[in-house]
This record gives structure tokens, C-alpha cells and sequence, in this order.
């Protein structure tokens, strides 16, 4: 269901690399992975330490991260293939995690450094498919928020706090609309946020947040 939501909501937007592409950052994460002290990687981004690799929390699942193997698989899942962006958005997450403390700011992507350049893809990959599916049923928002961990929060008419991963939230906050104006939908993060991942890999992320909130509904439904 979740690969044929990305096909169908996503990949018509002229913005998805190429597999060679994705091949390429994988491998360079990996070699900057493995000259990092493993140790200080687990404590900067809040993954758990093993003999031989980490064990990190995405969403609802631990994954493991084999460093010397090369090798990342959800843990009681070995036959779940993890997808090629989701491998190289945790490495990139292991390899920028600085463990600067949350500022308990919340900030907008355009707010971001350079934001504004990747605006566009984020809109396009979290915004506009939220606002898409959700805008016009504010029950169904609520109901696939809680299914997948959403916390309530004070932002907007409605609003969540979703931990997806050890050191990012994210806050997605619903606007109702009225006879004017349509209903608008929000993300917000951490002032931080850059020190756990780069501004592309924050639009990926959102953009699997808004996956899993469509494909909670589509369950429903």
C-alpha cells in the first residue's frame, strides 16, 4: 500500500532521483559512518549501541545498523526490504547528529538555512499531499495522527507532536477553513532540526511522515 502511495502521490512530480544517484550517496554515507568512533555516534544521536552497530528508532520501528556489514534491516523484519532513501536518510541522520540540545523553538521550512531554495520540493512531497487528503476531513487527520503515535499539541485548531526519530519531532499543525478560505496544514521543527540532518534529507523526512498519514487513512478507508 505505502510503495503504491509514493508511486501515485509522488513520483509524478519530476523531483525523484535516479537509482545510480541514490546508489552513490548510500555508499559515501557509509564511508563516513565507518570512520566515526561508533560510541560517540550512538551518544551524539540517541541510538542504542551494539556489539557490532547501532539500533535507531524510525517512526514505529527500530532498525538496525550493521557498520561493517554495510547492512540495515528493521529489526523483527529481516524479510522487509528497507528502501534505498530510508538507508541513506538514517546514515545521514548517524552522520550529522551533533547532539546539540533542543532549543524548544518551533520554526517553519522556509525558516531553515537555504530553506527557501528547496521549498518547492517540500511543498510538492509533504504540504500539498497533506492538504490534499486531509484538508476537507478533520476526523480523518485526527484518526491517522493518533494511529501513528501523533501527540496532541497546541498549534493551529488541531495540532500534533510525532518523534520520529531519537532527537526530531515533528509538529503538524491543521487550520480549518471557512467559506473563504480553504483549510491549511503546517509542519514545524526544532530550530535545531539542522543538526541532525540536511535540508534535503528534512524534506524526505516530511515526506514520510505524510506517507504514513495517508497510508493510516487509506487503511481505514
Amino acid at each position: 500500500m505505502e510503495n503504491f502511495l509514493l508511486k501515485n502521490l509522488f513520483l509524478d512530480d519530476g523531483l525523484t532521483p535516479r537509482k545510480i544517484d541514490y546508489l552513490t550517496s548510500l555508499r559515501i554515507a557509509w564511508e563516513e559512518l565507518k570512520k566515526r568512533d561508533i560510541r560517540d555516534v550512538s551518544l551524539k544521536s540517541g541510538a542504542y549501541l551494539l556489539e557490532d552497530g547501532l539500533k535507531l528508532k524510525y517512526f514505529e520501528d527500530y532498525y538496525i545498523i550493521l557498520k561493517n556489514q554495510e547492512n540495515i534491516y528493521i529489526e523483527n523484519k529481516k524479510d522487509i526490504d528497507v528502501s534505498l532513501r530510508t538507508q541513506i536518510l538514517l546514515l545521514h541522520y548517524l552522520n550529522t547528529s551533533d547532539g546539540k540540545k533542543s532549543s524548544g523553538e518551533w520554526i517553519t521550512y522556509r525558516q531553515l538555512p537555504t530553506g527557501p531554495f528547496y521549498y518547492t520540493a517540500y511543498e510538492k512531497r509533504s504540504i500539498a499531499i497533506l492538504e490534499k487528503s486531509f484538508r476537507d476531513s478533520q476526523d480523518a487527520l485526527l484518526q491517522a495522527s493518533l494511529k501513528l503515535n501523533g501527540k496532541r499539541a497546541e498549534f493551529g485548531d488541531m495540532g500534533f507532536v510525532f518523534n520520529v526519530l531519537p532527537k526530531i519531532s515533528i509538529a503538524l499543525s491543521f487550520w480549518k477553513g471557512d467559506e473563504e478560505f480553504s483549510s491549511k496544514i503546517n509542519l514545524l521543527f526544532d530550530s535545531n532540526i539542522t543538526h541532525y540532518l540536511p535540508l534535503e534529507d528534512i524534506v524526505v523526512l516530511c515526506q514520510e511522515l505524510s506517507i504514513k498519514l495517508v497510508f493510516k487513512n487509506k487503511t481505514d478507508n
